[in-house]
């Protein structure tokens, strides 16, 4: 066991009290799970067929909980993989989320941290991430919950900014309407008249969805994918698609705003990539290194 375990090693040296009487001990582990204990300890003492292929998410979690106590993340490495896909990684919800999560962390599973914790990201409130965390009593690192969080706000402003400033855009004296077809004597009239319409269209719409005035940090009450939704019920509609001066209304009846809207978002969840596990751990306390997967 100090071979395996550096904290079995500390403890068990000839100058602590274990160490000293009579150079044995018996050290009581009754508070942990024994069936996870006898896995790991036959993977230490080699007897591999007597190892486990299969097991179950509760099971891999208590067998990560002892790794991470004794230090022991090597020991388990060669079967984490084998693990992983018995355990059900690709299909995660409710209490597993906060399991996945620490068994990505303790094992270095750079893709299980970044997938879940781009769709807790995307499609979590603040209040909800508090209350699927606080319903679990792992070891899961803060800097992870911090910057979990940072990344959920950050999405939700890139889309309050993007719909603050295109209604700031239509408040402005400059015309954004580009019609040639009216005369050149009332053009300009028209022009300003078609942004207001939009700008009423714009604020009518983000007030009907709720969403106006607008969210402000940390947003606990809001998910990405909420406002995502209700930014795509807003239906807009210009004074030139109005009045039939667009050649084709189908294909532009807002001089393309809405197009504008629905690409600020997707390129926004795509810049979403969940956690990055190398970055965290540099910026974490210190510990063993060992391959990332």
């Amino acid at each position: 066991m100090s071979v395996a375990s550096p904290v079995f090693k500390d403890m068990l040296k000839a100058s602590s009290q274990e160490g000293v009487e009579l150079k044995k001990t018996e050290v009581s582990l009754r508070d942990e799970d024994s069936k996870a204990w006898n896995i790991l300890l036959n993977i230490i003492h080699g007897h591999f067929r007597s190892v486990p292929l299969d097991t179950n998410l509760p099971m891999f979690t208590q067998i990560a909980l002892l790794c991470d106590k004794y230090q022991m993340h090597e020991i388990a490495y060669a079967f984490t993989p084998t693990w992983k896909m018995s355990a059900g990684h690709d299909s995660v919800s409710g209490e597993d989320i906060p399991r996945w999560i620490f068994i990505a962390w303790t094992f270095n599973m750079k893709d299980v941290l970044e997938e879940i914790t781009k769709g807790l990201a995307l499609n979590y409130t603040g209040n909800g991430i508090q209350k699927l965390f606080g319903m679990t009593t792992l070891p899961i690192p803060q800097i992870v919950m911090d910057e979990l969080e940072n990344s959920r706000q950050h999405a939700i402003a890139e889309l309050v900014d993007m719909l603050d400033y295109t209604i700031q855009r239509y408040q402005e004296n400059s015309s954004k309407c580009s019609i040639v077809t009216r005369c050149s004597g009332d053009r300009e009239s028209y022009r300003k008249q078609c942004d207001a319409m939009i700008l009423g269209m714009l604020l009518k719409g983000t007030i009907e969805q709720g969403i106006h005035p607008f969210p402000t940090k940390p947003y606990k009450e809001w998910s990405f994918s909420t406002l995502e939704k209700k930014i795509k019920c807003i239906k807009l509609t210009s004074l030139c698609a109005a009045m039939s001066l667009i050649p084709d209304v189908h294909c532009d009846q807002d001089h393309g705003i809405s197009k504008i809207i629905t690409s600020w978002i997707r390129h926004t969840a795509e810049e979403v990539t969940g956690l990055q596990l190398e970055s965290l751990k540099k910026d974490a306390s210190p510990e063993i290194q060992w391959p990332i997967r």
